[in-house]
C-alpha cells in the first residue's frame, strides 16, 4: 500500500467532476487575479486582466469539455496532479513535523517534569498487583447492545 495513491489513469466520472471543479477553482482565481491584480503573492501588474481571463477561459473549456469529452481533461488534470502532489506530500510533513515537534513534545516534556503519569506506567515495587478495581454490581446482557 503506497503512502499516497495518486490516480494517473482516471476514469471518465472522475474526469467529468474534475470539469466542473475546475471551473470553479479556476473562477476563483481568476476572479481573485482581477479583485487584487495578482496570484500567489505575484503581482501581474497590466496583465492581470488578460491572466485572469485566461483562467476563465480554461475553467470554461474545462467545464464544457465534461459535457463533451470527459477524456479531453485528461491532460489538465494530470498537470495538475503531477505539479501539487509533491507540494501537498512535502507540506503535510512540515506540518506534522511543526505539530509534533513544536506542541506535543513539550507538552510531554512539561508533564514528565511535574510527574504527571496518566497511564500509571511507572514501577511500583510495593505494589502487590497492577489491577484496577471496578465496580461490582448485576451485569444486564442487554446492556452489551447498548454500548454507548
Amino acid at each position: 500500500m503506497a503512502l499516497v495513491d495518486v490516480d494517473l489513469r482516471p476514469d471518465e466520472k472522475k474526469l467529468k467532476q474534475f470539469g466542473f471543479v475546475a471551473l470553479v477553482a479556476f473562477a476563483l482565481l481568476g476572479g481573485f487575479a482581477l479583485w487584487r491584480g495578482g496570484l500567489f503573492g505575484v503581482d501581474l501588474g497590466a496583465s492581470s486582466q488578460a491572466t485572469a481571463y485566461a483562467l476563465f477561459a480554461v475553467g470554461g473549456l474545462s467545464a464544457v469539455l465534461s459535457f463533451v469529452m470527459p477524456t479531453a481533461n485528461r491532460v489538465l488534470y494530470l498537470t495538475l496532479v503531477v505539479i501539487t502532489t509533491p507540494i501537498g506530500l512535502v507540506l503535510s510533513f512540515v506540518i506534522v513535523g511543526a505539530l509534533f515537534y513544536g506542541l506535543f513534545t513539550p507538552v510531554g516534556l512539561f508533564f514528565r517534569l511535574i510527574g504527571r503519569d496518566p497511564l500509571k506506567l511507572k514501577f511500583d515495587p510495593a505494589a502487590e498487583t497492577y489491577w484496577t478495581r471496578r465496580r461490582t454490581g448485576e451485569v444486564d446482557p442487554k446492556r452489551y447492545f447498548r454500548q454507548y
